[in-house]
């Protein structure tokens, strides 16, 4: 293994490969060509294979030859090999060695969720024949210089197009892929008020996994939100804050007699503006700031009488990771600051909702899964975003420890909350494929 721990030249690679195409027509078979494409990286984050060619006794050896299974149909030498090689090279990566440490422990992870009667839809130009060779996990494709029946073709030449081609499901059935665990819809409610649904859900699953002991039951999740088909990676989290200002009622006509708690109030909702303003300078770059909105004022019975009690309500919008209870108690910092106990006024400051935001990072492979599952899909091709509305996802993310975006058909800007709320049908679909592929990718 040694000697292919040292890295070879990218061109030194190239020539081997343009040499090998020039001989492709009269030998499809080439195992030079083979090995050559072989030892492309065909994408981040995949597990590659490197063979030297021009090492082929030490090749021989270390490339895996398992044991072929008895095949559904005959087997005919053709040019598919290479035809299916070819679809996931990419000219230019790095050459890398033939099995890294990280490759090996992210198979043995592998090994580890995938049941053992589980066929791997694996991609033939990388190192995944080795979740056969070294975990005896069944996958399509073996090796790199086993020939394709109709099926395996089929599937090595389009599965990224899945969601589109039930040509490609129908094929998957036939050799036994099936997804590595189930897809679960959580439809929840009062997801804009209390989270009274995902708190419950939530709740559950977390004694669900202390009873199981399976420290966490979920791969990923997708929060169906409008967000114009854009992934998003990061949204704010949000809080209800609750103001109650008390003072004593009296007659309009002597007003110092009472203690006016609109005018209390008053002085809270210009401190809570000032602060806005000041929260601009700590902007997210995906999610923007801090924000406050003040969406409820109430007080006073009557023209003719000082009144006695005004509410505030405040919405508190949260950055991923800020804390609403420290929001909470800095606010009652503030309302003190103000001194309105002199003025014969009591002020209750209590958080009626508090909804976390979450960030996953843009690498993490749920995200990469996602943003090219909705590809493939047909999506508009948006960058990775962040989302200045908060979600039931926050609390997946923070309670369940569960890597989420944000996908789904519509705006929440231009569609949501208004008397026509809809979604146009064409985004609907794309959105389904999206879905289904993602599941695909993930659990495939």
């Amino acid at each position: 293994m040694k000697a292919f721990e040292q890295r070879t030249r990218q061109s030194q690679v190239k020539t081997c490969v343009d040499q090998a195409l020039q001989r492709a027509e009269t030998e499809p078979a080439d195992v030079d060509l083979l090995r050559a494409l072989a030892g492309q990286q065909t994408c981040a984050r995949r597990l590659t294979v490197a063979v030297v060619a021009d090492r082929q006794q030490e090749s021989d050896r270390l490339v895996p030859q398992p044991a072929r299974r008895e095949p559904k149909r005959e087997r005919r030498r053709s040019v598919e090999p290479l035809k299916i090689v070819n679809r996931y090279y990419h000219p230019g990566e790095p050459y890398q060695v033939l099995l890294t440490e990280a490759d090996d422990q992210a198979l043995g992870r592998l090994a580890r969720l995938i049941p053992r009667d589980v066929v791997t839809a694996n991609v033939p130009a990388n190192g995944s024949a080795f979740l056969y060779a070294f975990h005896n996990r069944p996958v399509l494709f073996e090796s790199l210089l086993l020939d394709p029946d109709p099926d395996h073709a089929l599937i090595g030449e389009h599965l990224r197009e899945a969601a589109t081609r039930p040509d490609v499901c129908d094929a998957l059935r036939r050799e036994g892929v099936v997804l590595s665990g189930p897809v679960e819809l959580a439809a929840l409610v009062d997801e804009e008020e209390h989270g009274l649904g995902i708190r419950r859900f939530v709740a559950h699953r977390e004694i669900a996994d202390r009873e199981n002991g399976s420290g966490g039951a979920y791969a990923a999740c997708v929060v169906a939100e409008p967000t114009d088909l854009q992934t998003i990676i990061a949204a704010r989290g949000d809080a209800y804050l609750d103001i109650v200002v008390h003072g004593s009622a009296a007659h309009s006509g002597r007003p110092d007699d009472g203690r006016n708690a609109i005018y209390g109030a008053a002085a809270v909702i210009a401190s809570l503006q000032r602060w806005h303003e000041e929260l601009t300078h700590a902007a997210h770059p995906l999610v923007g700031p801090p924000t406050w909105s003040v969406g409820l004022v109430a007080g006073g019975q009557g023209v003719s009488t000082v009144p006695a009690v005004c509410r505030i309500g405040a919405d508190r919008r949260l950055l991923p990771g800020e804390s609403a209870a420290q929001v909470l108690a800095e606010l009652r910092d503030r309302v003190a600051e103000l001194g309105l106990e002199r003025q014969g006024l009591r002020v209750e400051v209590a958080m009626s909702m508090d909804m976390p935001g979450f960030e996953t990072p843009s690498d993490h492979p749920v995200v990469v899964g996602t943003d090219a599952a909705l590809r493939a899909a047909g999506g508009p091709r948006l960058p990775l975003g962040g989302w200045t509305a908060a979600c039931d996802g926050g609390f997946v993310a923070r309670d369940l420890g569960v890597p989420t975006v944000v996908l789904g058909p519509g705006s929440v800007n231009d569609q949501a909350h208004r008397a026509d709320e809809s979604v146009g049908v064409a985004e609907l679909v794309v959105a389904a494929r999206a879905y289904a592929l993602t599941a695909l990718r993930l659990l495939g």
